[in-house]
C-alpha cells in the first residue's frame, strides 16, 4: 500500500519520536472523536474512548502492519472501543448532531456564497446524521471522513458490496431528505 504522510509519522513514531506521534494525534483526533459520537452520543465520553485508542496505539504500537491507511486502523480500533463501551453499559447510546461537527471551511467566490455554501454543507451533515446503524455509519466514513468502500468495509467489518449496498440506501434516504427539506435549488 502507498505510504502518505500518516504512515509516514508512524514510521519515525515507530523509531522513536514522540513528536511524530504528536502529529498523528494532531491530525486524527477530531475525526475519531466525531466517529466514535456516533455510536456513543455523548461528546465527553468519545473524547475519553478515543484517548483510549490513542493509548491503545501507544501500548501496542507493533500491531499496525501498513496494509490499510493508519486513518482505517484507528477507525476500526474506534468502533470496537465504542461497541465495546455500549456493551459494557448496556444501554441504548442515541445518535445525536454534535455542534463541534459543523468546523468546515471552504473557499468561495464571496463571503456571502461561503455562508450559503457552510449552511447547505452544514444541514446536508444534519441529514447525514439523522440516517442511523450501519447505513449512517458508512455515510459518515465515506462522505465526511473520506474513506474509500473498501476502506469503510474494513472499518465496518463488512464486504465491499455490503458496503456500497448500506451507502445506496443511505444515499437514497439522504437525497428524500434533501428534495423534502428544499436545501439544494
Amino acid at each position: 500500500m502507498a505510504q502518505g504522510p500518516l504512515e509516514d509519522a508512524y514510521m519515525r513514531f515507530l523509531s522513536g519520536e514522540m513528536d511524530a506521534f504528536e502529529t498523528i494525534v494532531k491530525e486524527l483526533q477530531m475525526p475519531l472523536i466525531h466517529f466514535i459520537n456516533r455510536y456513543i452520543g455523548n461528546v465527553s465520553v468519545a473524547e475519553d474512548l478515543a484517548e483510549d485508542v490513542f493509548v491503545e496505539i501507544l501500548l501496542h504500537r507493533e500491531r499496525y502492519n501498513f496494509r490499510t491507511k493508519l486513518k482505517t486502523y484507528l477507525f476500526t480500533i474506534g468502533r470496537n472501543t465504542a461497541i465495546d463501551y455500549i456493551r459494557k453499559n448496556k444501554r441504548n447510546v442515541p445518535y445525536e448532531v454534535d455542534e463541534e461537527f459543523h468546523s468546515d471551511t471552504r473557499l468561495q467566490a464571496s463571503p456571502e456564497e461561503a455562508y450559503l455554501a457552510k449552511e447547505q454543507g452544514d444541514k446536508i451533515l444534519e441529514l447525514i446524521q439523522t440516517v442511523k446503524g450501519d447505513q449512517g455509519t458508512a455515510l459518515y466514513l465515506t462522505l465526511v471522513e473520506n474513506l474509500s468502500n473498501d476502506e469503510t468495509a474494513r472499518v465496518m467489518k463488512k464486504s465491499k458490496k455490503q458496503v456500497e449496498n448500506l451507502l445506496f440506501q443511505g444515499k437514497r434516504k439522504i437525497r428524500t431528505l434533501i428534495e423534502k427539506e428544499g436545501i439544494l435549488t
